[in-house]
């Protein structure tokens, strides 16, 4: 979303369109999964698909709670009413997840929309293609709606999308200007900081990287901070992302920011947390949606409005409360929604680095960011274990020795199988280096730059069986159910990680087998 000032204009494409109103109202699309990381398809893999095809480009013209607003969206054209829609997806094409058709139905009843508007069409009929590059498979599902049906839903995704029109609106008019004029918010500059904020500014605008380092107390905050802030109101940034591993650097960030606010910047940053910080319901919604009277977030968008209505340079999470409960929604979600509104986000080093934990509405596909990366001598270690998974065979065991998982529990019996068979695929690369210790205890390691092939075949299957069996869990009705669901779903976490791990490595990784007592443990670094 970009307001054009001299138009009047509110600019946004259909994605974007129908990701910001399920964020806004959960009941927008037929779904209310996460956004999914989308990945657009090219035009040849495309027409190998479905033929000769034109590209339709639509730009649409609409005006909803007193703003205009042009969308433009993009779709491939067969037939005069007949256009298609495509998504990567990574599991079977046949039966995408539910947020991937969510996604994709909600773009094209809103490029379908406007198609008809335009046309002057009563129907359109939309194709929807979900292709998995990696198996050469795809899936086609077709769908014939009238136009009174995708009128009702683009106007309840618009309702939602106008909320955040206000916000998008001063930041082109109000706080980047402020920005612009912005002075050094000290009446000295001490010695090193001019260099500092003249190099740490060229870096920005040309997209560079600059590494520092000062002695504690020498003004490293604001000399970052201040050129990121100018350099937006010069139209080179549209937001800056303070990262940190510290809580008292992040209060230095928010300190600093605070005091260019009276220096007269308007400003609205925030501060994130983790969601086990914000969460005062105790994370109930990881064992169950329906458990949390916070997780479905209908009123997302008027939360986030509300906040921003307050003013305030920084927020932080005792902030986030009040209005979390007023509103009855999730505090972490209403955290990260509004980020988006936000010129700055100071946040830990997960929020970017980590794979499983980034923030992917900013990171998946990217923006125009400015990165400040405070204590950066943090950030190997850190990456390090970001990057780096360890598992045993006596944990894959766990879920077999379960009581909590009947004698037909497909994972139970997948653990049972599956911990022998990494048992098996390992102990060959560590037998001949078997030694005893003084204790009689019996050790071994080995050290490979690859992984044991049959080890993708093992973790696959223990992901399938546990994702299978917690989403048949959810419907049955036993009083043990909750601690069943609680148990699949730590056990899948953990199996995940492992998994997506495996799923990056590459010759920068390292393969460590250990053997102790009869167990196996295997490390990826």
């Amino acid at each position: 979303m970009r307001y054009n000032a001299e138009n009047g204009k509110i600019l946004i494409s259909n994605r974007e369109f129908v990701a910001t109103a399920r964020r806004g109202i959960a009941t927008a699309v037929p779904s209310d999964a996460d956004e999914p990381e989308l990945y657009r398809l090219s035009k040849r893999i495309l027409g190998g698909i479905i033929g000769e095809s034109t590209p339709e480009i639509i730009h649409y013209d609409f005006e909803c709670s007193g703003y205009s607003f042009t969308l433009t969206a993009q779709a491939e054209k067969t037939e005069e009413c007949k256009l298609w829609f495509a998504m990567e997806v990574d599991s079977n094409p046949s039966h995408p997840k539910k947020e991937y058709i969510s996604e994709l139905r909600g773009e094209g009843y809103v490029a379908a929309y406007a198609y008809a508007k335009i046309h002057g069409l009563d129907r359109v009929n939309l194709n929807f293609i979900y292709i998995n590059s990696k198996t050469g498979t795809h899936a086609q599902a077709e769908e014939s709606a009238e136009l009174s049906k995708l009128e009702k839903f683009f106007k309840k995704c618009a309702s939602a999308v106008a909320v955040y029109a206000k916000p998008e609106i001063d930041r082109v008019t109000i706080r980047t200007p402020s920005m612009k004029s912005l002075k050094f918010p000290y009446k000295s500059v001490r010695d090193g900081q001019r260099e500092f904020v003249q190099r740490a500014y060229k870096n920005i605008a040309r997209g560079g990287t600059l590494f520092a380092t000062a002695p504690t107390g020498t003004g490293k905050t604001v000399s970052a901070l201040y050129p990121a802030l100018r350099a937006m109101g010069d139209g080179l940034r549209d937001k800056t992302f303070y990262l940190t591993p510290k809580e008292t650097t992040a209060n230095a960030a928010i300190e600093c920011l605070e005091l260019m606010a009276e220096r007269g910047a308007v400003i609205r940053g925030i501060k994130l947390s983790a969601k086990e910080k914000c969460c005062q319901n105790g994370l109930l919604c990881r064992e169950s949606r329906d458990m949390c009277d916070y997780a479905k977030c209908n009123k997302l968008s008027d939360a986030a409005l509300a906040l921003y209505n307050e003013n305030k340079t920084v927020v932080t999470t005792a902030d986030i409360y009040p209005l979390a409960k007023k509103f009855k929604v999730c505090p972490y979600e209403l955290s990260l929604t509004y980020a988006e509104l936000c010129d700055v986000v100071i946040c830990d080093f997960n929020y970017l680095f980590d794979p499983t934990v980034y923030i992917r509405r900013f990171f998946t596909v990217g923006g125009n960011y400015v990165f400040l990366i405070d204590e950066a001598h943090n950030l190997p270690d850190r990456a390090r274990e970001m990057y780096s998974a360890e598992i045993n065979d006596g944990f894959l065991r766990l879920a077999a020795d379960s009581e909590l998982l009947g004698e037909f529990s497909k994972t139970k019996k997948a653990s049972s199988v599956l911990s022998d068979a990494f048992f098996d695929a390992l102990f060959p690369y560590v037998k001949e280096e078997i030694y005893t210790d003084s204790e009689n205890r019996k050790h071994a390691a080995a050290h490979l730059k690859e992984i044991p092939a049959k080890l993708y075949e093992i973790f696959d299957a223990l992901c399938s069986s546990a994702e299978e069996e917690i989403f048949k869990n959810y419907s049955s009705n036993d009083e043990e159910k909750e601690e069943r669901v609680k148990f699949l779903r730590s056990y899948l976490f953990a199996v995940g990680k492992f998994r997506s791990v495996m799923e990056r490595y590459d010759s920068s990784y390292e393969t460590f087998i250990f053997y102790a007592d009869g167990k196996i443990t295997v490390k990826l670094f």
